[in-house]
């Protein structure tokens, strides 16, 4: 699991982490639940969905469709927010937490020419 970054922009700092899969914001606190036996014996396990970024769904989108804006199936995709105003995340955006506790994603390319880390973490 990944662990919030501090990242300032002039003076604004903000909280955040790379995405990438379901269960990776450290705030998810996504568990991991066994279905059964794979037949090699092996157990079937999930995570649980992510409290913070949540799994993408939407009745007129189909999970295997590939993203315009990323090149991934859209099953490899999250969501931050309710479903009548939910935000799409492709993996590798940044999760962006404010410090008035607002959520959002950035893509990675605009992230890294906007925020810096900050320094003394």
């Amino acid at each position: 699991m990944s662990t919030l970054k501090t990242y300032l922009t002039g003076n604004t700092e903000i909280k955040a982490v790379r995405w990438n899969t379901n269960g990776d914001h450290p705030l998810d606190n996504s568990e991991t639940v066994t279905l059964g036996t794979e037949t090699n014996g092996t157990p079937d396990t999930v995570l649980t969905e992510g409290k913070v970024v949540r799994r993408f769904r939407h009745l007129n989108i189909l999970g295997r469709t590939v993203c315009v804006e990323c090149g991934y199936i859209m099953d490899e995709h999250g969501m931050i927010g309710d479903d009548e105003s939910a935000l799409m995340v492709c993996p590798g955006d940044y999760i962006v937490t404010t410090v008035d506790g607002d959520t959002y994603p950035t893509r990675s390319t605009e992230f890294e020419l906007t925020y810096r880390i900050k320094e003394d973490q």
